[in-house]
């Protein structure tokens, strides 16, 4: 009878393991996929712009070095 009695219990304990695990997998597959989209919507694009401003300031200083004074008091 007390083996009848824990067969029952581990399987009941066994088929909520079951499902909370199914819930941890489908939960982990969501939040692959939102990260996923996080970083192709937010994290792509703030690098780009970041790119781009160290482009423009690299541009900038280039062309401040063609009007900077060389050693000597000479223009370049």
């Amino acid at each position: 009878m007390v083996l009848v009695f824990m067969s029952v219990i581990l399987y009941s304990f066994y088929k909520l393991t079951r499902s909370i695990m199914g819930s941890i997998e489908a939960t982990t597959k969501s939040i692959s996929g939102i990260s996923a989209y996080a970083t192709d919507q937010v994290v792509k694009p703030l690098v780009q712009v970041a790119a781009a401003v160290q482009g423009i300031r690299e541009g900038i200083n280039w062309v401040g070095k063609l009007f900077k004074k060389r050693e000597g008091g000479k223009d370049v």
